[in-house]
């Protein structure tokens, strides 16, 4: 699988930074998708209308009931090192 564990570059040629700019490029109507990975090999080119019905699928499959969560979330304290004597 040569698009396994690649990091997304580009779609449609816009640069992607952010799961939040992924999930809006995703978002808005497009003929095709055009995936650029960093690094060489050719792009990832899908059909937007079988990438919506493989989402529902996997939704299905796995009883996915909120597929996105990009809000910000807390970050764990880290724990106090210093040793009381």
């Amino acid at each position: 699988a040569p698009y396994r564990g690649g990091i997304v570059d580009s779609i449609n040629g816009k640069k992607i930074h952010t799961m939040d700019e992924l999930s809006q490029t995703l978002a808005e109507p497009a003929d095709r998708l055009v995936i650029d990975l960093i690094g060489d090999g050719p792009p990832l080119v899908l059909d937007p209308k079988q990438v919506e019905g493989a989402r529902e699928r996997i939704k299905m499959r796995y009883n996915v009931v909120r597929e996105q969560n990009l809000q910000e979330q807390p970050t764990a304290k880290a724990p106090d090192l210093q040793t009381k004597i």
